[in-house]
């Protein structure tokens, strides 16, 4: 019965609207890195081409700066379109599924869901849809951002004498697999947004426990990244050395801020399972759906 119960969940969660729009917002995003830096690729070498026939720059063209580990969505850490998708992808995990707990709460869909399935099944269904669903939103986009970036960039090992082109230090997660496994890095890193970001996702599922509007329950997840970011940026300045806390910020395959920290990252991903599948699950057994 759990297996049916999920596969209708997860159905449901990938074949709607909401998913699709997430999904084509994001691709948009990476579509217009994409062009961006092809062009501004282009120019470079255009130039530099020129000014060699002019008798100018002569030397070396800085071939390493453009390397498609450091051209695609994850690897900018600067530019419009890497700060508005780190920006708004809490919101767009959200918007596939995340309001799916409230509103079959308000139409009374629940009620039958859990008669005919029995409530375990059902919220452990729900969550595991919401999660696999916002990971997807998040990674989707990513991965289409490094394909299509492959077309122009070569995928050469990036070479740690231009780290400052890379905005990968030493000091920073995986850092020794961008310079000798670089496929592994962004692999790892796609991996590493799908789990948090279907945590962070779990969060609407948990807030509509009390809260019944689907509007406010998709927007949680993204006032709460906020908040972390505004108490990452306030007790944490950039200028000292501490652990990176905030997602938007450690979720970037590029060095941000801070450096991102295991520990902190574990520590809030075991923080989210709590207040979200753990209090979920414990306040729907009270909790009366008749």
């Amino acid at each position: 019965m759990l297996k049916q119960c999920l596969r209708l969940e997860i159905k449901k969660a990938i074949q709607n609207r909401y998913f699709v729009a997430s999904i084509a917002i994001g691709c948009l995003i990476a579509l217009v890195l994409f062009f961006t830096q092809a062009g501004a690729m282009t120019q470079y070498f255009r130039d530099f081409a020129t000014n060699q026939a002019e008798g100018g720059v002569q030397g070396n063209p800085f071939l390493p700066m453009f390397t498609v580990f450091n051209q695609w969505l994850g690897g900018l850490s600067f530019g419009l379109a890497p700060t508005v998708f780190f920006f708004i992808f809490p919101l767009l995990i959200s918007i596939p599924y995340g309001w799916s707990h409230a509103y079959e709460q308000r139409n009374g869909y629940i009620r039958q869901m859990v008669l005919r399935m029995g409530r375990r099944q059902y919220y452990v269904s729900k969550y595991a849809a919401t999660f696999i669903s916002a990971g997807l939103a998040m990674v989707i986009p990513l991965l289409f951002s490094f394909l299509i970036s492959l077309i122009v960039f070569p995928a050469i090992t990036p070479d740690v004498s231009y780290y400052t082109s890379y905005g990968v230090f030493a000091e920073a997660l995986m850092s020794q697999w961008y310079y000798s496994q670089p496929f592994l890095y962004v692999g790892a890193y796609l991996l590493l947004d799908f789990f948090f970001c279907g945590l962070l996702g779990g969060i609407a599922f948990a807030i509509a426990a009390s809260v019944k509007n689907r509007i406010t329950c998709m927007l949680a997840p993204f006032f709460i990244a906020i908040l972390f970011e505004y108490l990452n940026r306030t007790a944490f300045p950039p200028q000292y050395a501490f652990p990176e806390f905030s997602p938007l910020n450690f979720l970037h395959p590029a060095q941000f801020a801070h450096r991102a920290s295991w520990i902190v990252i574990i520590a809030e991903a075991v923080l989210l399972v709590w207040l979200t599948l753990g209090v979920t699950m414990l306040s729907s057994k009270k909790r009366e759906i008749y």
